[in-house]
């Protein structure tokens, strides 16, 4: 079960980072074997304010507040694919697609391509996002780790002062 929900919260993560900071290339979203936590790293277009930061791990717990539902469907193509699900399809360019497509549809949040098996929605339960370095002018790095019960409110964790401080 940790697993998926680790899947579910890199969909989460690489949805807010795309909010917050606009086009994006996804570098990684990969859970620990352990299935402990789970990598999640992009290269942005756009330059970074350590403070942006903050904001992914805002909106993410809002999107995991919401509690959406998480379903599989598949599109004819991912023309068809971004006909029915417009700005809410993240497809990254490490992938080319022919042919028939699982999307992974979290509502009203995101829908990406996706094979993997994730949490029924997008109540992951808590989570704490711990920078993995500082962030570069083009590319954030965090570690996500399911906790038990939420263990900050936005004061620590992505927006902690050691993250942010120059």
């Amino acid at each position: 079960e940790s697993r998926r929900k680790l899947h579910t919260a890199a969909h989460l993560a690489l949805r807010s980072t795309q909010d917050v900071f606009g086009r994006m290339k996804a570098l990684a979203a990969d859970i620990s074997d352990d299935a402990e936590s789970v990598r999640v790293a992009a290269e942005l277009e756009t330059g970074i304010d350590p403070y942006a930061v903050c904001e992914v791990d805002r909106r993410m717990r809002s999107f995991v507040l919401r509690d959406s539902p998480v379903r599989a469907t598949k599109a004819k193509s991912i023309d068809a694919a971004e006909n029915e699900f417009g700005d809410l399809l993240r497809v990254s360019d490490r992938y080319s697609f022919k042919g028939k497509v699982r999307i992974v549809v979290i509502d009203g949040i995101d829908a990406n391509p996706c094979s993997g098996l994730h949490a029924p929605s997008s109540n992951i339960g808590p989570y704490v996002m711990i920078p993995r370095a500082k962030a570069s002018s083009r590319t954030i790095d965090v570690d996500i780790v399911l906790s038990g019960a939420w263990m900050y409110w936005f004061g620590e964790g992505a927006c902690s002062p050691r993250f942010i401080q120059e």
